[in-house]
């Protein structure tokens, strides 16, 4: 982890609330252009799926939690791999990709890329997931459900976000996929000999959010970086930046 990147060659300034530069042949593009919503109901058979805010997208049977769904599930929203969804507490943190099939709470919003445009869902999956994002969701959501303050795709489609080209959206995923997975294990291996007075848990958790919020906005690049002795297809569980917390 101590690898030294650098920053792109040159940039252009943007004015916009949460970015002020963008690398050269990046777009910063409306959602509505990005993302169209899925609305696909009637699959009540399908797998129940939950959406977290450590984990992201995660079947419901990895919960420890009692299920709270409802016994009707005709109205639940249909999710296809490599979806995105995001619930009620999309402000917390509770987006995600998803790598499985199966269906969520109506209160959520599954989102898929409009035919004209290629993207790298996870790339997305990062984005949303930031600190700095998740402060912009939160101006846009209003309103109050079973006690949440909901994002409304009519207000999501009016919202921004980064894309860079296709082949950079690769590269950023497979950096940061490779990253995240070495930094949980470490932290996962403190924990186990030292227990929770592993004092460097929290540095770490700032270095992830750090290095995340900098791939994603392109303060570094890391296009550069070799992958050549980089273990990169993952157990899809370890696709994940922190430990489950709250879900729905």
């Amino acid at each position: 982890m101590s690898e030294r990147l650098k920053k792109y060659k040159s940039y252009y300034p943007v004015e916009y609330d949460y970015v002020n530069q963008l690398p050269e042949g990046w777009s910063l593009l409306p959602n509505i252009a990005i993302f169209e919503e899925r609305i696909e109901r009637g699959f009540e058979n399908e797998e129940l799926l939950s959406v977290t805010i450590g984990k992201g997208v995660i079947k419901q049977t990895e919960l420890t939690k009692k299920d709270s769904s409802t016994l009707d599930k005709s109205k639940y929203l249909l999710v296809h791999p490599g979806d995105l969804v995001y619930s009620m507490r999309f402000r917390q943190g509770a987006s995600g990709y998803s790598s499985y099939k199966g269906i969520v709470s109506p209160a959520c919003t599954v989102l898929k890329p409009r035919r004209n445009i290629i993207i790298n869902q996870k790339f997305f999956h990062y984005l949303f997931r930031t600190e700095f994002y998740k402060n912009y969701v939160e101006r846009f959501s209003y309103g109050i459900a079973d006690g949440q303050i909901p994002l409304r795709y009519s207000d999501f489609k009016r919202m921004y976000s980064i894309v860079p080209p296709i082949e950079e959206q690769d590269k950023i995923v497979k950096y940061l996929d490779n990253r995240i997975y070495s930094v949980n294990k470490i932290m996962k291996l403190g924990q186990f000999l030292i227990g929770k007075t592993f004092k460097d848990a929290g540095l770490l958790q700032e270095y992830k959010h750090r290095l995340v919020t900098d791939a994603v906005t392109g303060i570094i690049d890391v296009s550069h970086f070799s992958f050549a002795n980089l273990k990169v297809d993952f157990p899809e569980e370890e696709f994940v930046e922190e430990d489950i917390s709250n879900e729905e």
